[in-house]
């Protein structure tokens, strides 16, 4: 029932994509994605090898349990903050989706790899699957889906207004729209989460990619959004708190070997944050690097990627059953893990609270940006030069805020 809620959630997040913003953040967050699941692996890899003396095998098993992003938690947390349909909020459900993915191939390798018999097909596929949903697959979704849906819909409209003719309600038509599109979505989810799946790719990309194949529609997100929007908040509650939940071993916990060795494999998390600063690309127009626009969108990149949960269970958990992991390492790396699903949302709505407060100092009379007109206008009156200044002045006291001359309601306005 949670991997329910997860599913709607995912296709709902394909189906908010903006076609162009896409097209624009793409690569860029394919790119973010492989660099957030190789940094991680590696730090979590180096450690367990190094300092908790496991051997190649376990180490490896407790490295790629690092590798996914929880979009679940992600998502959540930049929906309530009304950030998940812009530029940086879509740049990070693109980086979860290709990290799940990313997450499976590992995976579907480490079976591979602890097989009795290990063969080139049981390697290979799943990478190739994976490449072939992710490009070619999302290149179908958004260039060839909705011009099918688009005349499927056409003909569907055609008939339906064809058998109503004799009956003269001009409002059924938008109705029968909204029919329409949510049996477009559902027999799609029905097909795609079990092709993506036997394919060995992840369930979760074929949410997405049905999700892609209606971003070009504005119909089919304010259906599915009457349709779900009450639906999806509880099955995510049911997702966190029982799929998660009950995969957590809160009885190993008392043994503080177990709880020293998870906090510092946490550590690995790091390489998820500093995908952040490292690769996060400038989204606002005349912005620069390391601005403070800049330096907020690296932040929510970095914390949204520190969070790990559903995938980095699994991996985990496969570890512990094919015996590379024992009891004790297995606690310690959930426990990391279960540090990082509390740690990342704190960190994200903590800097969204933050940059979301302008600087009570930042005037736009001091932005490098204004043009020179803009500029003039900000320049300070003096006492008796100007009567509408003075008027002002006496009407709000005879007072100046910031020397100005202008009033709280005038520079609130301008900032």
């Amino acid at each position: 029932v949670g991997n329910l809620g997860l599913t709607l959630l995912i296709c709902q997040a394909g189906m908010d994509m903006d076609f162009a913003t896409l097209q624009e953040i793409g690569p860029i967050g394919t790119l973010m994605a492989f660099v957030g699941s190789i940094l991680p692996i590696s730090i979590a890899f180096a450690l367990s090898y190094t300092a908790l003396g496991l051997d190649l095998d376990s180490a490896l098993a407790a490295g790629c349990s690092f590798g996914p992003t929880s979009a679940g938690i992600a998502m959540n947390v930049l929906e309530h903050c009304g950030i998940l349909k812009t530029k940086i909020g879509q740049l990070v459900v693109a980086i979860a989706v290709v990290d799940d993915i990313l997450a499976l191939v590992v995976l579907s390798q480490l079976r591979a790899l602890t097989a009795d018999t290990v063969t080139v097909s049981s390697v290979l596929i799943p990478i190739i699957s994976a490449l072939l949903w992710l490009f070619v697959g999302g290149a179908v979704a958004l260039y060839f889906m909705p011009t099918v849906l688009d005349k499927l819909g056409k003909v569907e409209q055609s008939v339906a207004s064809s058998m109503t003719q004799c009956i003269h309600k001009p409002e059924s038509n938008n109705n029968q729209d909204k029919v329409n599109q949510m049996w477009h979505i559902l027999p799609l989810l029905l097909a795609l989460l079990p092709a993506t799946n036997f394919s060995e790719a992840s369930y979760l990309m074929g949410a997405f990619l049905v999700g892609l194949c209606f971003c070009q529609n504005a119909q089919a997100s304010q259906d599915y959004d009457l349709q779900l929007n009450q639906i999806i908040p509880w099955l995510m509650r049911v997702f966190f708190g029982a799929t998660i939940g009950f995969s957590v071993p809160v009885t190993l916990f008392n043994d503080a070997t177990v709880i020293g060795q998870g906090f510092l494999i946490s550590l690995a998390l790091l390489g998820k944050m500093a995908v952040g600063p490292l690769l996060t690309p400038v989204l606002r127009e005349n912005g620069r690097r390391f601005d403070r626009e800049h330096l907020k969108d690296c932040a929510i990149v970095g914390f949204s990627m520190a969070g790990e949960a559903e995938f980095a269970f699994l991996v985990a958990g496969f570890g512990l059953s094919e015996g590379l992991l024992t009891t004790e390492t297995y606690a310690s790396v959930v426990f990391a893990i279960l540090l990082s699903t509390i740690v990342s949302p704190v960190l994200l709505q903590s800097t969204l609270s933050v940059f979301s407060e302008e600087p009570s100092e930042t005037a736009e009379g001091n932005n490098p940006l204004n043009t020179p007109d803009e500029e003039e206008e900000k320049k300070p009156n003096s006492g008796g030069g100007d009567p509408e200044s003075k008027e002002r002045s006496t009407n709000h006291g005879g007072s100046s805020i910031f020397s100005t001359g202008n009033t709280p309601e005038e520079i609130q306005d301008e900032g």
